[in-house]
């Protein structure tokens, strides 16, 4: 069950954990257009139908799945199946559950860096891990040298060493390799 952040705002106010007497999982906020307590619930878009978005209630599964009209979107960006949001009030219509409104928690990322990622799932490689040996390290700069099995040349920044891991000469690594301006990079360094 994943729960709100400890302090989310809506409107400017403060939204509340719901207490005693409100449903589980659920947050309150007092809203002054309405002159009382409004309940909303984290929520996650699991498909879109026609003129309504279809949510999941996170934390409550009595709720079951909310539709949430298009034009009830209370947001500048238009929302994606998996984006986590807020949506409520809730009512009941029959056996459906539909909510007066809905809040992305987390905005979606910019068209750029959308675009950045949706270029990098293409263009990536397979993922193919490789060995070799640290031949140098210079501590006072924090990168060296490995070698890696078949006698390339891998640099190694001290940044790319996993947890734990320390630089020493001679010892063996599994490594990932990246293509960098200057040569291939070592990344995700661990000993082997």
């Amino acid at each position: 069950m994943q729960t709100l952040p400890n302090r989310l705002f809506l409107r400017g106010r403060l939204l509340t954990h719901a207490g005693p007497g409100w449903s589980p999982g659920s947050a309150t906020y007092a809203d002054p257009a309405r002159n009382g307590i409004v309940e909303l619930y984290p929520a996650r878009i699991v498909r879109s139908e026609g003129r309504h978005l279809v949510v999941a209630a996170e934390g409550n599964g009595a709720l079951g799945q909310i539709l949430v009209p298009r034009e009830a979107w209370a947001g500048t960006q238009a929302p994606t199946v998996g984006d986590r949001v807020l949506a409520g009030p809730v009512s009941w219509s029959g056996s459906k559950a539909h909510a007066q409104a809905a809040w992305l928690l987390r905005p979606p990322p910019s068209r750029r860096t959308r675009a950045r990622r949706e270029h990098d799932d293409r263009t990536a490689r397979p993922r193919t891990w490789r060995s070799g040996t640290l031949t140098e390290f210079h501590r006072d700069r924090n990168f060296g040298r490995l070698v890696d099995d078949q006698g390339h040349s891998v640099f190694v920044h001290g940044n790319d060493l996993t947890p734990g891991t320390r630089p020493v000469v001679g010892a063996r690594y599994r490594f990932l390799v990246r293509p960098k301006a200057r040569g291939p990079a070592a990344h995700d360094v661990r000993a082997a």
